[in-house]
């Protein structure tokens, strides 16, 4: 009987144990690691955009997702974004009906991540922290964010 018990208290699951993260719960900083991230269209639930629309800066067509505490943080004026916070920029053909490559900026606790990809096959165009042709650009915006408030936030 105590060879029975002691079978059992060895079969039982270790509940202790924790589970696996996602590879979608947030964006890596990374950039091979953020590639793939990419491609799995992890971002795809965010609050978006409604659909792609023309690009102020090239006749590219983009579709703008931010993470749902960069949408809070942006919906409610904030100086600052919080460490985690992320900006996902869908590229178009100017036609607006391929995507060909991504912008992001990931908030990290030494500034932000900056990453660019327009093959598709996670080679980086730009990867890496203050990006100079990134941050000239943003300087502009709300702590190097330029987005507007998307709907529903």
């Amino acid at each position: 009987m105590l060879f029975v018990l002691a079978i059992a208290a060895c079969s039982r699951p270790d509940t202790t144990a924790p589970e696996p993260p996602s590879r979608c719960t947030s964006p890596p900083p990374a950039s091979v690691a953020l590639g793939d991230w990419l491609r799995a269209e992890c971002y795809g639930a965010w609050p978006s955009d409604p659909a792609v629309r023309a690009s102020s800066m090239n006749p590219s067509g983009i579709r703008v997702f931010l993470s749902p505490s960069l949408a809070d943080s942006v919906a409610g004026g904030n100086a600052a974004h919080p460490v985690g916070a992320a900006a996902v920029r869908e590229i178009f053909s100017p036609d607006h009906r391929e995507r060909v490559g991504w912008s992001v900026s990931v908030k990290t606790s030494d500034g932000w991540f900056w990453y660019e990809e327009f093959d598709r096959l996670g080679h980086a165009t730009v990867s890496g922290r203050d990006a100079p042709g990134c941050t000239s650009c943003h300087e502009a915006g709300q702590d190097l964010v330029q987005t507007r408030r998307l709907a529903g936030r």
